[in-house]
């Protein structure tokens, strides 16, 4: 039985993929945690990996990973809507915003590594 909810961002998925973060492992690979990724991460993920990373076979490797491990929030009308909200409310940018609603659509934590998210409710920062 899986005791917390987390959305992990897609700077958390990139220093799991990267830096091999020992923090972040444990949080990806428990037994004991739900894990949720926006779709837009996924996005967010592969350019950022065809910037750095030379294989085709490596980058479809960690979307597949993300896959696996996570359930994937799709951007419905009501996270799009909200995040409009949100943005105006915060100042978040478009990305950002719909990264914290898909969060709060399945009631988890957003966890990220993005100071823009410092100030909001459910979410931690990971020094990355």
């Amino acid at each position: 039985m899986k005791e917390s909810r987390f959305l992990l961002d897609s700077s958390i998925w990139l220093a799991y993929f990267l830096t091999k973060n020992k923090e972040i492992g444990r949080l990806v690979e428990s037994d004991y945690t739900e894990l949720y990724t926006s779709a837009i991460s996924l996005f967010e993920v592969k350019r950022k990996l065809r910037k750095i990373v030379k294989t085709t076979k490596s980058i479809s490797s960690a979307l597949e990973l993300i896959k696996d491990n996570s359930q994937i929030v799709i951007i419905s009308e009501e996270i799009a809507e909200k995040a409009a909200d949100i943005a105006l409310e915060t100042g978040l940018h478009t990305v950002d915003a719909i990264i914290y609603c898909s969060a709060m659509e399945k009631e988890a934590v957003l966890v990220t590594g993005d100071n823009d998210f410092r100030d909001l409710p459910k979410t931690e920062i990971m020094k990355l």
